[in-house]
């Protein structure tokens, strides 16, 4: 029944089949001749979404079969993984004849991150237009035809940087992320994985993704270490392309939505439609709030590192005279770490408050590069260094939607936002190889790791911030 709120709008309660919460949604209607409505979301529980509706249960049989295949998509994503490999493949063999070679190989990598970032909000206005399915496929075929045509440097930056770069974003964008809720009265746009899981299994599935995604890396470092030293470079790429093609045959028939993404209901008409797309990607509005701006910062500085590591865990290895193949395997023990500790931290994060495991997950493995990084020089160490870096290297990401709708709220955090702040991650490994080029007296990479360590321990020292913003009690579940 309609009721009158006392200000001269007359209220109504309604439920949103769109909403991936089933929110109830007040709507007050001016009295005026306005289209606009005044709209306050209130998200319903799960218990009570499963009484209310016919969509398939959350955490149900459906929900693991299309994670699944989340993870088999999302191992295209992890190119970068092995890009250290190739780089030091490049820089021993001498394949290039340009000078600096260190500083425009990096740059290749560099430019991939600038693309992967960026492009989540190309992922997000072209999942919201033509569809989850369209977006996999031209996400798949970008990073397919970027490998199979990778020669020249110069065509790197194109087919590597620019076409992987791009695939790669659109593709984990709807795998695993949550956009957005129009701060001013739009339509929420969820992608695939937040649908499938409650508030209980979100940080567990999400762990298990991060985790079970590093599989890419796995198989393609010590790949792509193989087929260089037989091969050469040119048949690298194309091999990694047709594993790429094998995973994306079975894992997309896995995919679905839980809920058909709607576009905005206060915009009458397609121009209208796609500016309230493009307004509420990016929603600058949400800035006031002080704990998510200081979440954001955290995003560049995280990537930075985790980047940096990727990139120079191979060329390090063979500063300690480790060989080729043992800097790849080094790799592939940071990815099979990683898979085991996305799930242990999405668990933990559950039970024990996600910030509070970012924070230690941080902390340890700010510790694992100033202890074994750094002091390593035997083989021993160095995969030591490279199981403990991989068992904490996706706390960030097993933890970060569950964070972010604990700052925000209803307002879910956009997509456009963090792309943007995400894009500063590249200064890291310029950063660190130009005063890579500085150094005279110490051991090689020896500025990269101090640059690693330090952004682990901002990193942390962010997040307790956060969590005394949200809750003072140190021992509070946050």
């Amino acid at each position: 029944m309609p009721a009158n709120n006392g200000e001269g709008k007359e209220c109504k309660l309604s439920k949103r089949e769109g909403d991936c919460n089933d929110s109830l949604v007040i709507s007050y209607d001016n009295n005026d001749n306005h289209s606009n409505k005044d709209m306050i979301m209130i998200p319903q529980t799960d218990d009570e979404e499963g009484i209310s509706s016919n969509l398939p249960p959350l955490d149900g049989k459906r929900a693991w079969i299309v994670l699944a295949g989340l993870v088999l998509i999302a191992c295209l994503i992890n190119l970068h993984l092995s890009w250290g490999v190739m780089q030091n493949y490049y820089m021993e063999e001498k394949v290039f004849s340009e000078g600096n070679q260190v500083m425009r190989l990096t740059f290749v990598a560099t430019l991939f991150d600038v693309f992967f970032r960026l492009c989540n909000l190309l992922g997000n206005i072209l999942y919201t237009l033509i569809g989850f399915r369209l977006v996999l496929i031209l996400g798949i075929c970008l990073i397919i035809g970027g490998l199979v045509i990778s020669s020249l440097i110069w065509q790197l930056y194109l087919t590597y940087s620019l076409c992987c770069g791009t695939g790669a974003s659109i593709i984990i964008l709807v795998g695993n992320q949550n956009v957005t809720t129009a701060a001013a009265g739009g339509d929420t746009v969820y992608r695939i994985l937040p649908q499938w899981f409650s508030s209980k299994r979100l940080s567990t599935a999400n762990g298990i993704f991060s985790g079970l995604s590093g599989i890419g890396g796995i198989v393609i470092a010590p790949l792509s270490s193989s087929i260089n030293a037989s091969l050469g470079s040119a048949w690298t790429y194309k091999v990694t392309a047709f594993v790429i093609f094998a995973c994306a045959v079975v894992g997309f028939p896995c995919i679905a939505e839980r809920k058909v993404s709607v576009l905005s209901e206060g915009s009458g008409n397609k121009k209208e439609k796609k500016k309230t797309i493009f307004h509420n990607s990016f929603g600058f509005g949400l800035l006031k709030n002080a704990n998510l701006v200081i979440w954001i910062i955290i995003c560049p500085i995280y990537l930075c590192v985790v980047g940096l590591i990727m990139t120079f865990i191979p060329p390090s290895a063979n500063a300690i005279s480790l060989s080729d193949m043992e800097g790849a395997f080094a790799i592939t023990v940071v990815s099979i770490s990683a898979i085991v500790g996305s799930v242990v931290v999405g668990i933990l994060a559950d039970k024990f408050g996600n910030i509070n495991v970012y924070i230690i997950s941080s902390l340890i493995a700010a510790m694992s590069v100033s202890l074994l990084w750094i002091l390593t020089r035997s083989i021993a160490g160095f995969m030591a260094f490279s199981v403990i870096q991989g068992f904490v290297i996706s706390g960030y990401f097993a933890v970060s939607t569950s964070v972010l709708i604990s700052i925000v709220g209803i307002e879910r955090y956009p997509g456009g936002l963090r792309s943007i702040a995400s894009t500063f991650s590249i200064l890291g490994p310029f950063l660190a190889t130009y005063l890579d080029t500085l150094n005279t007296g110490m051991e090689p990479y020896f500025y990269c790791k101090i640059v690693a360590g330090s952004g682990y321990m901002v990193c942390a020292l962010l997040a307790t911030i956060v969590k005394l913003r949200m809750n003072s009690k140190l021992i509070a579940k946050i």
